[in-house]
């Protein structure tokens, strides 16, 4: 009967372990967005072991692919978010306004920097992790492309996908633009954005399947040795960096 009774409460022990499992409502723990920037618009392309480089000027142009293939998997993570300054052609155009329809006077500002936060939910994470591969591949890439010497060159070695993106902005920056009531009613005619407080607007935008909204990327440091040619290409190091790399909207690509 001791026996027996001793069983009981094994058993009680038991339920009451599993129903605390059961009941854990603790939240995944989150990516860190530290390091990684957003990409000006949501992509199924650049993906890690893409090459920039960016010229004298600052602009930015795509060189090639590594062949190398990223790691993959998904991630239940907490919202990432983050702060970014932006065109506001670029905030507009994400949000879904033409620019066909936008008054004069914000035309002529669409290149002015405004704060915008983006923020994601869960989804994928592609990244290069094994150095072994990726060098190789960074020589056999500069086989193929020329290497300029006064060009600074990037590398994608992570991206984050999801399958929606939340854009959020305080309009303040209408009235500085001299457009403040022509913009709202923009926005909220052409498009499913909200107004919150603090005159405040945001949208969400959803997509059928994941597409890379944050990437990380290093910095490729060109190693020249004691007695290089000046047509040889200089062996790189990876060296970690973050907001080197900002990617514009408008890019046009080397032809390898």
């Amino acid at each position: 009967m001791e026996k027996r009774a001793w069983n009981m409460i094994g058993l009680f022990v038991s339920l009451l372990f599993f129903m605390v499992l059961g009941c854990d409502k603790r939240p995944p723990l989150a990516v860190p967005v530290e390091g990684f920037e957003a990409f000006p618009s949501a992509r199924d392309f650049d993906p890690p072991g893409r090459v920039f480089r960016k010229d004298a000027d600052g602009k930015t142009w795509p060189v090639g692919l590594l062949q190398v293939t990223p790691q993959s998997g998904k991630e239940e993570t907490l919202a990432i978010s983050k702060k970014e300054h932006v065109s506001l052609g670029g905030f507009l155009k994400s949000i879904g306004v033409a620019e066909n329809i936008l008054p004069a006077e914000l035309k002529s500002k669409l290149n002015r920097e405004i704060e915008v936060e983006l923020e994601s939910v869960s989804g994928t994470r592609e990244y290069l992790d094994d150095d072994s591969g990726v060098y190789p591949a960074i020589a056999a890439l500069f086989r193929r492309v020329p290497f300029k010497k006064d060009n600074e060159y990037y590398l994608i070695r992570e991206t984050i996908a999801s399958t929606e993106i939340t854009f959020r902005s305080k309009v303040n920056w209408s009235a500085e633009f001299g457009a403040d009531a022509e913009i709202k009613k923009i926005i909220s005619a052409n498009t499913e954005a909200k107004w919150g407080k603090e005159n405040a607007v945001s949208m969400v935008k959803k997509f059928q399947s994941p597409l890379r909204i944050w990437y990380k990327a290093e910095k490729l440091v060109p190693m020249e040795a004691l007695g290089i040619g000046p047509a040889e290409v200089p062996h790189f190091d990876l060296v970690n960096t973050t907001g080197e790399l900002r990617l514009g909207i408008h890019q046009q690509p080397d032809n390898p």
